[in-house]
């Protein structure tokens, strides 16, 4: 979920009202469950800029995705990703005005025909971050082992695009590496 507030308080306790409700309503349909349903506090995040804000957006949109839950963004009945896209439901509320100045407030509104390569680039940032996950887990080593080693790093700039459709500009922004650096990195 994304929420806004402006007292944490009331996050916390909307948190803690929303697990409640669920938790009695969950042990009803479980007959003889008693207790709480989660293992763990929720846990929250400021979101500061609107970069941040995007990746999220476009982070718990793509969840059903990601977990196979639905092939598509499009077919998950619960999430507000349509309303996005059609401009309707959470699209036209309030607290989006809010939040965005009125520029950018139209820019999301329209980020299906406009703006859609903001949400193209933080999907290209996921995957890439994926990408360097997997590479590190099967390397069983650290990011900072891997820049500071030209071999590794290319290894790992191979791994990142074999895997998937990422330019070699996106390689170098993620890094903050020049071009003629890959260039020398993979010669």
């Amino acid at each position: 979920m994304l929420l806004h507030t402006s007292e944490i308080n009331n996050m916390s306790k909307f948190m803690h009202k929303i697990n409640s409700e669920y938790a009695m309503y969950y042990n009803y349909i479980e007959k003889d469950r008693v207790g709480s349903v989660y293992r763990d506090r929720y846990k929250s995040e400021p979101i500061y800029d609107e970069r941040y804000l995007f990746k999220c957006i476009n982070y718990i949109h793509r969840n059903p995705v990601k977990a196979n839950i639905v092939p598509i963004c499009e077919k998950y009945e619960y999430s507000s990703y349509n309303d996005y896209i059609n401009k309707i439901g959470c699209a036209k509320k309030e607290i989006l005005k809010k939040v965005f100045n009125n520029q950018n407030y139209m820019e999301v509104l329209n980020m299906h025909n406009k703006d859609l390569n903001l949400f193209l680039d933080i999907e290209n940032e996921n995957k890439i971050d994926d990408a360097i996950n997997d590479y590190l887990e099967i390397k069983n080593q650290k990011l900072i082992q891997v820049l500071e080693n030209e071999s590794e790093l290319k290894n790992l700039i191979i791994h990142i695009k074999s895997i998937s459709n990422i330019t070699y500009d996106e390689i170098q922004t993620k890094f903050n590496i020049t071009r003629n650096r890959i260039a020398n990195i993979l010669k």
